[in-house]
């Protein structure tokens, strides 16, 4: 899987290049397979002759990359990476997030039926109370194998229930003292 990734990544890169110069779209056939680039470089493919493939797309406007493929056994998988600075789709609406919070990003993925989706933002709550609030969160839906750890500089609030677990880990932001940036993550089977 590994020589997957780094040959279709490498042929990627040539091809952006290529791809500027050609009609819509470049192919480029190797004994290990054919990598696909459009010549406005917003998607790539591979297919291996091994049965796996890896798309890539981007779109610009909506500020993400979508990486999609199967593997050799043909298990698919999926994930989205996104700039927008909104809640990612999917996410449990009973998750809480604090007022006036800054998404940097979110990542959604999904491989062999397992979802997971983390939220990287920033807040002016204090480790503190953001044990507070994600330690009541995990109390209030019945969790269990939780813990919560806060210092002066650092929060990490954990928990599972069912088939799901839920993972928070904050440390300061570097630009702002009064912020934290917090990684929030939310994965089910």
């Amino acid at each position: 899987m590994k020589k997957v990734w780094m040959l279709a990544c490498i042929l990627a890169c040539v091809l952006l290049f290529v791809a500027a110069c050609s009609k819509d779209k470049t192919t480029i056939t190797t004994e290990d397979g054919k990598t696909t680039i459009s010549k406005d470089g917003k998607e790539s493919s591979f297919e291996g002759k091994d049965g796996s493939s890896v798309k890539v797309t981007t779109d610009n406007d909506e500020d993400n990359v979508v990486l999609s493929g199967k593997d050799t056994d043909g298990k698919e998988f999926s994930t989205e990476v996104s700039e927008k600075q909104e809640l990612p789709k999917g996410l449990p609406e009973f998750i809480p997030f604090p007022e006036n919070i800054t998404i940097t990003n979110s990542i959604t993925s999904t491989v062999d039926n397992k979802k997971s989706i983390s939220v990287l933002f920033s807040t002016e709550l204090t480790f503190e109370q953001l044990k507070e609030l994600y330690t009541s969160f995990t109390q209030k839906n019945n969790m269990t194998e939780t813990s919560d750890l806060a210092t002066n500089e650092l929060v990490m609030v954990t928990g599972s229930k069912d088939n799901a677990s839920f993972s928070l880990v904050g440390s300061p932001n570097t630009d702002d003292s009064k912020k934290v940036d917090v990684i929030l993550s939310w994965v089910e089977e």
